[in-house]
Protein backbone atom coordinates (compact mmCIF):
# COMPACT_ATOMS: atom_id res chain seq x y z
CA UNK A 1 0.00 0.00 0.00
CA UNK A 2 1.59 3.52 -0.87
CA UNK A 3 2.50 6.01 1.83
CA UNK A 4 -0.41 8.29 0.50
CA UNK A 5 -2.96 6.03 0.60
CA UNK A 6 -1.67 5.03 4.34
CA UNK A 7 -1.76 8.65 4.83
CA UNK A 8 -5.87 9.06 3.42
CA UNK A 9 -6.71 5.89 5.57
CA UNK A 10 -4.93 7.85 8.81
CA UNK A 11 -7.11 10.83 8.11
CA UNK A 12 -10.38 9.03 7.69
CA UNK A 13 -9.69 7.27 10.77
CA UNK A 14 -9.00 10.10 12.80
CA UNK A 15 -11.78 11.89 11.36
CA UNK A 16 -13.94 8.92 12.65
CA UNK A 17 -12.38 8.54 15.89
CA UNK A 18 -12.87 12.74 16.54
CA UNK A 19 -16.73 12.50 15.40
CA UNK A 20 -17.56 9.33 17.92
CA UNK A 21 -15.51 11.42 20.55
CA UNK A 22 -17.63 14.48 19.71
CA UNK A 23 -20.58 12.08 20.26
CA UNK A 24 -19.66 11.13 23.50
CA UNK A 25 -19.16 14.07 24.76
CA UNK A 26 -22.00 15.82 22.86
CA UNK A 27 -23.71 13.72 24.93
CA UNK A 28 -22.04 14.48 28.55
CA UNK A 29 -22.67 18.17 27.79
CA UNK A 30 -26.41 17.87 27.12
CA UNK A 31 -26.39 16.16 29.83
CA UNK A 32 -24.84 18.52 32.43
CA UNK A 33 -27.70 21.37 30.17
CA UNK A 34 -30.24 19.19 31.91
CA UNK A 35 -28.86 19.22 35.33
CA UNK A 36 -28.77 22.56 35.34
CA UNK A 37 -32.33 23.31 33.86
CA UNK A 38 -33.41 20.39 36.65
CA UNK A 39 -31.60 22.71 39.24
CA UNK A 40 -33.13 25.76 37.46
CA UNK A 41 -36.88 24.00 38.03
CA UNK A 42 -35.92 22.86 41.68
CA UNK A 43 -35.09 26.78 42.59
CA UNK A 44 -38.20 27.78 40.45
CA UNK A 45 -40.48 25.72 42.62
CA UNK A 46 -38.33 26.04 45.93
CA UNK A 47 -39.39 29.89 45.34
CA UNK A 48 -42.99 29.22 44.39
CA UNK A 49 -43.37 27.41 47.97
CA UNK A 50 -41.53 30.19 49.57
CA UNK A 51 -44.31 32.24 47.82
CA UNK A 52 -46.53 30.84 50.05
CA UNK A 53 -45.19 30.82 52.86
CA UNK A 54 -44.29 34.16 52.47
CA UNK A 55 -48.05 34.70 52.07
CA UNK A 56 -49.17 32.95 55.29
CA UNK A 57 -46.45 34.62 56.85
CA UNK A 58 -47.83 38.14 56.25
CA UNK A 59 -51.35 36.45 56.99
CA UNK A 60 -49.99 35.35 60.37
CA UNK A 61 -48.59 38.95 61.08
CA UNK A 62 -52.21 40.90 60.33
CA UNK A 63 -54.06 38.13 62.56
CA UNK A 64 -51.25 38.57 65.57
CA UNK A 65 -51.80 42.25 65.36
CA UNK A 66 -55.62 41.90 65.67
CA UNK A 67 -55.33 39.82 68.14
CA UNK A 68 -53.58 41.64 70.73
CA UNK A 69 -55.24 44.86 70.14
CA UNK A 70 -57.37 46.00 73.23
CA UNK A 71 -60.10 46.22 70.83
CA UNK A 72 -60.61 43.15 69.66
CA UNK A 73 -60.46 41.75 73.56
CA UNK A 74 -62.72 44.37 74.56
CA UNK A 75 -65.09 43.00 71.44
CA UNK A 76 -64.88 39.64 72.37
CA UNK A 77 -66.39 40.95 75.96
CA UNK A 78 -68.87 43.22 74.53
CA UNK A 79 -69.59 42.30 71.54
CA UNK A 80 -70.36 45.88 70.71
CA UNK A 81 -71.53 46.94 66.62
CA UNK A 82 -69.10 49.54 66.79
CA UNK A 83 -65.82 47.36 66.82
CA UNK A 84 -67.64 45.75 64.10
CA UNK A 85 -68.88 48.97 61.69
CA UNK A 86 -65.36 49.84 62.07
CA UNK A 87 -63.19 47.26 61.53
CA UNK A 88 -65.21 43.94 60.19
CA UNK A 89 -66.58 45.56 56.94
CA UNK A 90 -66.16 45.04 53.25
CA UNK A 91 -63.56 47.40 52.43
CA UNK A 92 -61.11 45.79 55.71
CA UNK A 93 -61.62 42.55 53.49
CA UNK A 94 -60.55 43.99 50.69
CA UNK A 95 -57.35 45.97 51.43
CA UNK A 96 -56.28 42.88 53.36
CA UNK A 97 -57.17 40.42 50.45
CA UNK A 98 -59.35 38.53 53.18
CA UNK A 99 -61.96 36.17 52.52
CA UNK A 100 -62.79 34.71 56.00
CA UNK A 101 -63.05 36.40 59.80
CA UNK A 102 -63.88 34.45 62.52
CA UNK A 103 -64.08 34.97 66.22
CA UNK A 104 -63.83 31.94 68.53
CA UNK A 105 -64.58 31.77 72.39
CA UNK A 106 -62.51 29.91 74.68
CA UNK A 107 -64.98 27.19 74.33
CA UNK A 108 -65.07 26.61 70.87
CA UNK A 109 -67.96 28.32 70.02
CA UNK A 110 -68.15 30.74 66.85
CA UNK A 111 -68.46 33.84 68.56
CA UNK A 112 -69.04 36.39 65.39
CA UNK A 113 -67.47 35.25 61.98
CA UNK A 114 -68.63 35.17 58.33
CA UNK A 115 -66.95 35.04 54.58
CA UNK A 116 -66.59 37.52 51.85
CA UNK A 117 -66.23 37.48 48.20
CA UNK A 118 -63.85 39.41 46.70
CA UNK A 119 -65.20 39.23 43.68
CA UNK A 120 -68.95 39.97 43.89
CA UNK A 121 -67.91 42.43 47.34
CA UNK A 122 -70.86 40.56 49.30
CA UNK A 123 -70.82 39.48 52.84
CA UNK A 124 -71.81 35.58 53.28
CA UNK A 125 -72.49 33.10 55.83
CA UNK A 126 -69.63 31.00 56.91
CA UNK A 127 -69.08 27.73 55.43
CA UNK A 128 -70.28 24.23 57.15
CA UNK A 129 -67.12 22.85 56.12
CA UNK A 130 -65.29 25.36 57.98
CA UNK A 131 -66.86 24.51 61.34
CA UNK A 132 -66.19 21.43 61.40
CA UNK A 133 -62.33 22.22 61.87
CA UNK A 134 -63.06 24.80 64.16
CA UNK A 135 -65.40 22.48 67.36
CA UNK A 136 -63.90 22.80 70.70
CA UNK A 137 -62.40 18.70 69.72
CA UNK A 138 -60.88 19.19 66.57
CA UNK A 139 -56.93 19.09 66.45
CA UNK A 140 -56.85 22.77 65.01
CA UNK A 141 -58.65 24.33 67.85
CA UNK A 142 -56.52 21.97 70.68
CA UNK A 143 -53.20 23.04 68.82
CA UNK A 144 -54.18 26.84 69.26
CA UNK A 145 -55.13 25.92 73.07
CA UNK A 146 -51.01 24.55 73.83
CA UNK A 147 -50.00 26.62 71.42
CA UNK A 148 -49.24 30.80 70.22
CA UNK A 149 -51.28 30.06 67.18
CA UNK A 150 -51.66 27.75 64.20
CA UNK A 151 -51.13 28.90 60.51
CA UNK A 152 -50.80 27.18 56.91
CA UNK A 153 -53.34 25.60 54.43
CA UNK A 154 -56.48 23.86 54.95
CA UNK A 155 -59.09 22.15 52.61
CA UNK A 156 -62.98 22.98 53.55
CA UNK A 157 -64.29 22.80 49.74
CA UNK A 158 -61.61 24.72 48.65
CA UNK A 159 -57.89 25.23 49.48
CA UNK A 160 -57.50 28.16 51.98
CA UNK A 161 -54.36 29.98 53.87
CA UNK A 162 -55.48 30.65 57.01
CA UNK A 163 -54.17 31.90 60.55
CA UNK A 164 -55.40 31.63 64.11
CA UNK A 165 -54.33 32.93 67.35
CA UNK A 166 -54.88 33.83 70.35
CA UNK A 167 -57.15 36.77 71.75
CA UNK A 168 -55.15 38.50 74.32
CA UNK A 169 -54.81 41.65 75.48
CA UNK A 170 -52.27 44.53 74.03
CA UNK A 171 -49.63 43.33 76.98
CA UNK A 172 -50.20 39.98 75.93
CA UNK A 173 -50.31 38.53 79.26
CA UNK A 174 -53.30 36.39 81.09
CA UNK A 175 -55.48 33.55 79.43
CA UNK A 176 -56.61 33.68 76.06
CA UNK A 177 -60.00 35.57 76.05
CA UNK A 178 -61.20 33.83 72.76
CA UNK A 179 -59.15 32.83 69.09
CA UNK A 180 -59.04 34.95 65.94
CA UNK A 181 -58.64 33.17 62.62
CA UNK A 182 -58.79 34.92 59.17
CA UNK A 183 -58.34 32.98 55.62
CA UNK A 184 -57.54 33.56 52.33
CA UNK A 185 -59.08 31.47 48.97
CA UNK A 186 -56.45 30.15 46.85
CA UNK A 187 -58.82 31.38 44.13
CA UNK A 188 -58.13 32.14 40.60
CA UNK A 189 -57.32 35.99 42.10
CA UNK A 190 -55.60 35.00 45.16
CA UNK A 191 -53.45 32.66 43.05
CA UNK A 192 -52.77 35.30 39.36
CA UNK A 193 -51.32 37.85 42.98
CA UNK A 194 -48.73 35.32 44.00
CA UNK A 195 -48.04 34.39 40.43
CA UNK A 196 -47.62 38.38 39.60
CA UNK A 197 -45.50 38.53 42.48
CA UNK A 198 -43.38 35.42 41.78
CA UNK A 199 -43.15 36.06 37.76
CA UNK A 200 -44.15 32.23 37.47
CA UNK A 201 -47.43 31.16 36.15
CA UNK A 202 -47.91 27.89 37.84
CA UNK A 203 -51.03 25.60 38.58
CA UNK A 204 -52.53 24.26 42.00
CA UNK A 205 -54.58 21.28 42.13
CA UNK A 206 -56.28 18.96 45.14
CA UNK A 207 -53.71 16.12 45.95
CA UNK A 208 -55.42 13.41 43.84
CA UNK A 209 -56.72 15.59 41.28
CA UNK A 210 -53.74 15.80 39.45
CA UNK A 211 -51.31 13.08 39.32
CA UNK A 212 -47.58 14.00 40.19
CA UNK A 213 -45.35 12.29 37.56
CA UNK A 214 -40.92 12.68 37.76
CA UNK A 215 -38.36 11.95 38.83
CA UNK A 216 -38.18 12.94 42.96
CA UNK A 217 -35.35 15.27 43.07
CA UNK A 218 -34.93 17.35 46.16
CA UNK A 219 -37.17 17.43 49.01
CA UNK A 220 -40.43 16.95 48.06
CA UNK A 221 -40.02 18.56 44.42
CA UNK A 222 -40.33 16.36 41.43
CA UNK A 223 -38.54 17.09 37.67
CA UNK A 224 -39.90 15.67 34.82
CA UNK A 225 -38.47 16.71 31.31
CA UNK A 226 -40.42 16.47 27.83
CA UNK A 227 -39.60 17.22 24.38
CA UNK A 228 -40.43 20.94 24.16
CA UNK A 229 -41.12 21.46 28.11
CA UNK A 230 -39.79 20.46 31.63
CA UNK A 231 -42.66 20.18 34.17
CA UNK A 232 -41.95 20.22 37.81
CA UNK A 233 -44.33 19.36 41.08
CA UNK A 234 -44.29 19.78 44.08
CA UNK A 235 -46.64 18.65 46.93
CA UNK A 236 -47.78 20.75 49.74
CA UNK A 237 -49.26 19.62 52.98
CA UNK A 238 -51.78 21.33 55.21
CA UNK A 239 -52.33 21.84 58.64
CA UNK A 240 -52.88 18.11 59.86
CA UNK A 241 -49.63 17.46 58.02
CA UNK A 242 -51.49 15.61 55.17
CA UNK A 243 -50.93 15.97 51.33
CA UNK A 244 -53.08 19.11 50.19
CA UNK A 245 -52.29 20.48 47.21
CA UNK A 246 -49.74 19.54 44.05
CA UNK A 247 -48.31 22.86 42.52
CA UNK A 248 -47.30 22.33 38.64
CA UNK A 249 -44.90 24.52 36.99
CA UNK A 250 -44.34 24.20 32.65
CA UNK A 251 -41.39 26.00 31.48
CA UNK A 252 -39.71 25.24 27.85
CA UNK A 253 -36.71 23.79 27.96
CA UNK A 254 -34.56 27.04 27.00
CA UNK A 255 -31.71 26.08 28.94
CA UNK A 256 -31.57 22.72 27.25
CA UNK A 257 -32.41 24.01 23.96
CA UNK A 258 -29.23 26.86 23.80
CA UNK A 259 -27.11 23.43 25.03
CA UNK A 260 -28.32 21.78 21.88
CA UNK A 261 -27.00 24.57 19.71
CA UNK A 262 -23.71 25.11 21.81
CA UNK A 263 -22.76 21.35 21.20
CA UNK A 264 -23.77 21.54 17.46
CA UNK A 265 -21.84 24.92 17.18
CA UNK A 266 -18.93 23.34 19.28
CA UNK A 267 -19.05 20.16 16.93
CA UNK A 268 -19.44 21.87 13.78
CA UNK A 269 -16.28 24.05 14.40
CA UNK A 270 -14.12 21.77 16.14
CA UNK A 271 -15.14 19.46 12.83
CA UNK A 272 -14.55 21.80 10.71
CA UNK A 273 -11.21 22.07 12.34
CA UNK A 274 -10.05 19.04 12.27
CA UNK A 275 -11.27 17.98 8.75
CA UNK A 276 -8.84 21.02 7.55
CA UNK A 277 -6.11 20.19 9.46
CA UNK A 278 -6.39 16.34 8.34
CA UNK A 279 -6.80 17.68 4.62
CA UNK A 280 -4.05 20.04 5.41
CA UNK A 281 -1.66 17.71 6.36
CA UNK A 282 -2.65 15.22 4.12
CA UNK A 283 -1.95 17.48 1.10
CA UNK A 284 1.84 18.40 2.88
CA UNK A 285 2.31 14.74 3.14
CA UNK A 286 1.29 13.75 -0.15
CA UNK A 287 2.31 17.03 -2.03
CA UNK A 288 5.49 17.41 0.15
CA UNK A 289 6.96 14.63 1.85
CA UNK A 290 5.68 12.10 -0.42
CA UNK A 291 6.38 13.74 -3.75
CA UNK A 292 10.20 14.24 -2.30
CA UNK A 293 10.03 10.34 -1.18
CA UNK A 294 8.30 9.71 -4.67
CA UNK A 295 11.33 11.75 -6.21
CA UNK A 296 13.58 9.93 -4.47
CA UNK A 297 12.27 6.70 -5.37
CA UNK A 298 11.95 7.16 -8.91
CA UNK A 299 15.78 8.37 -8.99
CA UNK A 300 17.35 5.29 -7.22
CA UNK A 301 15.24 2.88 -9.25
CA UNK A 302 16.66 4.46 -12.66
CA UNK A 303 19.90 4.01 -11.08
CA UNK A 304 19.06 0.59 -10.43
CA UNK A 305 17.95 -0.13 -13.80
CA UNK A 306 20.54 1.48 -15.18
CA UNK A 307 23.43 0.20 -12.94
CA UNK A 308 25.09 3.31 -13.22
CA UNK A 309 26.28 3.60 -9.82
CA UNK A 310 27.85 7.41 -10.32
CA UNK A 311 24.80 8.90 -10.85
CA UNK A 312 24.13 10.21 -7.63
CA UNK A 313 20.48 11.61 -6.32
CA UNK A 314 19.60 15.19 -6.31
CA UNK A 315 19.11 17.16 -3.04
CA UNK A 316 17.03 19.48 -2.36
CA UNK A 317 16.21 21.44 0.94
CA UNK A 318 17.53 20.93 4.44
CA UNK A 319 15.60 18.35 6.12
CA UNK A 320 15.02 14.70 6.82
CA UNK A 321 14.60 13.64 3.34
CA UNK A 322 17.65 15.58 2.31
CA UNK A 323 19.72 14.15 4.63
CA UNK A 324 18.86 10.64 3.70
CA UNK A 325 19.91 11.63 0.26
CA UNK A 326 23.24 12.97 1.14
CA UNK A 327 23.55 9.53 3.23
CA UNK A 328 22.66 8.14 0.00
CA UNK A 329 24.83 9.78 -2.18
CA UNK A 330 27.56 8.64 0.47
CA UNK A 331 26.94 5.52 -0.18
CA UNK A 332 26.82 5.44 -3.81
CA UNK A 333 30.47 7.14 -3.33
CA UNK A 334 32.01 4.02 -1.27
CA UNK A 335 30.13 1.83 -4.41
CA UNK A 336 31.54 3.22 -6.53
CA UNK A 337 35.19 3.26 -4.71
CA UNK A 338 34.59 -0.02 -3.85
CA UNK A 339 33.87 -1.20 -7.70
CA UNK A 340 36.78 0.86 -8.81
CA UNK A 341 38.77 -0.45 -5.97
CA UNK A 342 37.80 -4.27 -7.44
CA UNK A 343 38.42 -3.12 -11.31
CA UNK A 344 42.10 -1.86 -10.50
CA UNK A 345 42.46 -5.09 -8.69
CA UNK A 346 41.45 -6.57 -11.25
CA UNK A 347 43.43 -5.19 -13.82
CA UNK A 348 46.26 -5.18 -12.13
CA UNK A 349 45.95 -8.87 -11.46
CA UNK A 350 45.21 -9.50 -15.16
CA UNK A 351 48.47 -7.27 -15.96
CA UNK A 352 50.53 -9.18 -13.35
CA UNK A 353 49.00 -12.46 -15.50
CA UNK A 354 49.70 -10.76 -18.94
CA UNK A 355 53.75 -9.90 -17.98
CA UNK A 356 54.31 -13.17 -17.07
CA UNK A 357 52.83 -14.86 -20.54
CA UNK A 358 54.86 -12.07 -21.77
CA UNK A 359 58.37 -13.27 -20.24
CA UNK A 360 57.61 -16.81 -20.42
CA UNK A 361 57.15 -16.08 -24.41
CA UNK A 362 59.41 -13.47 -25.28
CA UNK A 363 62.45 -15.90 -24.24
CA UNK A 364 61.59 -18.46 -27.01
CA UNK A 365 60.44 -16.24 -28.97
CA UNK A 366 64.01 -14.74 -28.91
CA UNK A 367 65.58 -18.41 -29.25
CA UNK A 368 63.81 -19.03 -32.69
CA UNK A 369 64.19 -15.41 -33.79
CA UNK A 370 68.20 -16.05 -33.15
CA UNK A 371 67.93 -19.55 -34.78
CA UNK A 372 66.44 -17.92 -37.97
CA UNK A 373 69.21 -15.50 -38.37
CA UNK A 374 71.07 -18.17 -38.04
CA UNK A 375 69.91 -20.53 -40.62
CA UNK A 376 69.44 -17.13 -42.81
CA UNK A 377 73.09 -16.56 -42.30
CA UNK A 378 74.45 -20.15 -43.39
CA UNK A 379 72.00 -20.42 -46.33
CA UNK A 380 73.54 -16.99 -47.70
CA UNK A 381 76.95 -18.01 -47.00
CA UNK A 382 76.25 -21.20 -48.36
CA UNK A 383 77.41 -21.50 -52.88
CA UNK A 384 73.67 -22.68 -53.72
CA UNK A 385 70.87 -20.16 -53.65
CA UNK A 386 68.00 -21.00 -51.90
CA UNK A 387 65.25 -18.71 -53.01
CA UNK A 388 62.35 -20.33 -51.79
CA UNK A 389 64.25 -21.16 -48.29
CA UNK A 390 65.17 -17.50 -47.73
CA UNK A 391 61.34 -16.24 -48.54
CA UNK A 392 60.27 -18.59 -46.04
CA UNK A 393 62.87 -17.05 -43.58
CA UNK A 394 61.59 -13.79 -43.88
CA UNK A 395 57.97 -14.91 -43.66
CA UNK A 396 59.31 -16.19 -40.51
CA UNK A 397 60.96 -13.55 -39.63
CA UNK A 398 57.52 -11.33 -39.80
CA UNK A 399 55.21 -13.59 -37.80
CA UNK A 400 58.24 -13.11 -35.07
CA UNK A 401 57.68 -9.59 -35.32
CA UNK A 402 53.96 -9.98 -35.20
CA UNK A 403 54.14 -12.11 -32.02
CA UNK A 404 56.90 -10.09 -30.44
CA UNK A 405 54.94 -7.05 -31.02
CA UNK A 406 51.85 -8.88 -29.36
CA UNK A 407 54.20 -9.72 -26.76
CA UNK A 408 55.28 -6.25 -25.88
CA UNK A 409 51.50 -4.92 -25.73
CA UNK A 410 50.54 -7.81 -23.42
CA UNK A 411 53.74 -6.73 -21.25
CA UNK A 412 52.73 -2.85 -21.43
CA UNK A 413 49.12 -3.82 -20.62
CA UNK A 414 50.10 -4.61 -17.06
CA UNK A 415 51.95 -1.53 -16.20
CA UNK A 416 51.09 1.42 -14.30
CA UNK A 417 51.11 4.02 -15.69
CA UNK A 418 51.85 7.47 -13.87
CA UNK A 419 49.97 10.20 -14.75
CA UNK A 420 52.16 13.59 -13.50
CA UNK A 421 49.49 16.71 -13.90
CA UNK A 422 51.40 20.21 -14.51
CA UNK A 423 50.60 23.32 -15.70
CA UNK A 424 50.87 24.52 -19.26
CA UNK A 425 50.61 26.96 -21.99
CA UNK A 426 47.56 26.12 -24.27
CA UNK A 427 48.29 28.34 -26.88
CA UNK A 428 51.97 26.95 -27.36
CA UNK A 429 50.40 23.23 -26.82
CA UNK A 430 48.10 24.02 -29.67
CA UNK A 431 51.06 25.47 -31.89
CA UNK A 432 53.01 22.48 -31.03
CA UNK A 433 50.17 20.05 -31.90
CA UNK A 434 49.89 21.78 -35.18
CA UNK A 435 53.45 21.74 -35.95
CA UNK A 436 53.78 18.38 -35.62
CA UNK A 437 50.75 17.45 -37.78
CA UNK A 438 52.30 19.59 -40.79
CA UNK A 439 55.64 17.77 -40.14
CA UNK A 440 53.67 14.34 -40.73
CA UNK A 441 51.58 15.59 -43.37
CA UNK A 442 54.75 16.69 -45.61
CA UNK A 443 56.86 13.43 -44.53
CA UNK A 444 53.87 11.05 -46.03
CA UNK A 445 53.78 12.98 -49.11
Amino acid sequence: MKKSEKAFIIVIVATILLIIIQLILGQSMLAHFESIEKKQMVDDIINIKNGFELDIKGLDSVVKFWAYRDETYDFMQTKTSTYIESNLVGSVFENLKLNLIVFIDKNGEIFWGTSYNLTTKEMMSLPESLKVHLQSNSSIFKSCLDKNGLSGIIIFGQPTLFSMHPILASEGNGPPIGFLLMGRYLDFNQLNLIKTFLGKNFSVYEFGVKKVEGQPFYENIYVKPLDQNIIGYTVLKDVYGKDALVVELIEPRQIYREGIVHVFYFAFATLSCTTLIGVAVFLLFKYGILKDIERVDKELEKIGKSGNISARVRVEGDDEISNMCKIINDMLDKLESAQEKIQRERISAIGETAKIIAHDIRNPLQSIANNVFLIEEKVRASQILHSDLLQKLDSIKIQIKYLDKIVSDLYYYGTTLEVIKSEIDLQHFIRDINILYTNTIVYRN
